[in-house]
């Protein structure tokens, strides 16, 4: 994997944490808004493999600590762990345009759910734990599993045009 790609995705990964951060949470005012970053995340460690999956969920997590009042390493910790537990599922079946990205997803940030939960608990951290079992949690994971089917075709034909263009795939 060369170091440009995984400065692209690490752009990525930044403009979409900023876009759900700020653009989406002024643009809705409830402050429900789908977790963007964690589908993508999904995305390119299941489309390269769970060393990629553990390197951008680094990145992703130390962005999103960043924008955390949690603490430091928080996020780092829970997104690596789920970037490189998805990347283990890469090649084991084929992306298809709906059903695939819903599956994934919703395992994924189910698997998120649990992983926050016991890692809350073990640190003593109430008011993580406070938070999952709300409706703003709740929609958060629906609104990210429903959307994920076209966060993966977007990225799909970002992938397409990088490819029409003579550059390596995404």
């Amino acid at each position: 994997m060369k170091s440009i790609h995984i400065l692209v995705y690490s752009l990525i990964e930044f403009l979409t944490l900023l876009l759900s951060s700020t653009l989406i949470s002024n643009f809705l005012q409830t402050g429900l808004f789908p977790n963007l970053a964690f589908a993508v995340l999904v995305y390119f460690s299941f489309k390269n493999g769970p060393s990629l999956g553990l390197l951008l969920g680094i990145v992703t997590g130390l962005i999103a600590d960043c924008f955390s009042s949690g603490p430091f390493g928080f996020y780092i910790f829970v997104m690596s762990l789920s970037g490189y537990a998805i990347g283990r599922f890469v090649n084991v079946v084929k992306l298809d345009f709906l059903f695939i990205p819903l599956l994934i997803v919703s395992v994924s940030m189910l698997s998120r759910f649990v992983l926050i939960l016991i890692l809350s608990w073990v640190l003593g951290l109430n008011f993580i734990t406070d938070q999952l079992f709300t409706l703003n949690h709740l929609f958060e994971l629906f609104s990210t599993i429903v959307l994920s089917p076209l966060i993966f075709l977007l990225l799909r034909l970002m992938d397409k045009v990088f490819q029409q263009r003579g550059y390596k795939s995404l």
